[in-house]
């Protein structure tokens, strides 16, 4: 029962993925039969009862494109009602992967018969990975960034410590060769670095933009930046004159 109840938590939140809105004149409405089929299917999934003030998948559908702010309603553009329903995706996303962690804690701890702070646990890291795309948007930056973060902690627990303590015991064993990445990481966190001169053009990118929009001088100037921040560093030659 618990792992039907999963799958349909699951499936709910790809069909949400489904619902598209466009904008009317009689305000942000469903985007064709398409998505109206899938917001009856996440009811269904959901189970969700609609109580005295109406239909549920009229209720799910008012919370999309409605927004309440000291008690005046106001209806939403089809963009922001696709925010809404992004939304909605993360939050069932969240809690459902919680529950799961929930589960699985308590049949460590023999169905309830040990405390859980003294019960054995297991403990996920989710690390993203590494991708250098023909075009990397501030995302994945954020990503690459968080890798490199992870990795330095990962080799000083890990690795780092562990080898000092088999020294300190006397225990012979073949040492692992790392790859510091300070560097990586020194490049991000400067003063004047990476993240620094990216916040400084993008708030002086208004007085850049173009008449066709583009921000041709930003995209120059943190292009130069960077490469002037590599510029003279061995371990970073890697990096300088391929398209990040």
């Amino acid at each position: 029962e618990a792992e039907q109840a999963i799958f349909e938590v699951v499936a709910a939140v790809l069909w949400i993925g489904n619902i598209r809105f466009s904008d009317s004149e009689a305000g942000c409405t469903l985007d064709g039969a398409t998505s109206e089929q899938a917001l009856k299917r996440v009811v269904a999934l959901l189970k969700l009862q609609g109580g005295e003030e109406g239909d549920a998948a009229a209720q799910l559908l008012t919370l999309f494109t409605e927004s309440k702010v000291r008690d005046k309603v106001r209806t939403l553009v089809a963009g922001k009602a696709g925010a809404q329903r992004d939304a909605l995706s993360r939050t069932l996303y969240v809690a459902l992967f919680d529950e799961i962690v929930r589960i699985v804690n308590g049949g460590l701890s023999d169905q309830g018969k040990v405390s859980h702070s003294t019960a054995p646990c297991i403990g996920i890291l989710d690390i993203f990975g590494f991708e250098n795309m023909p075009e990397n948007s501030f995302e994945q930056l954020c990503i690459n960034y968080a890798n490199e973060r992870l990795f330095q902690f990962f080799l000083q627990q890990v690795v780092i410590q562990e080898q000092e303590e088999l020294r300190h015991q006397g225990i012979d064993f073949r040492p692992v060769e790392i790859t510091d990445n300070s560097g990586v990481i020194q490049l991000f966190e400067q003063d004047r670095g990476i993240l620094q001169t990216l916040n400084t053009l993008t708030v002086d990118r208004l007085r850049w933009v173009t008449v066709d929009g583009h921000d041709s001088k930003a995209d120059e100037s943190f292009c130069s930046a960077v490469e002037r921040l590599t510029a003279g560093k061995a371990e970073l030659d890697y990096q300088v004159g391929q398209k990040r």
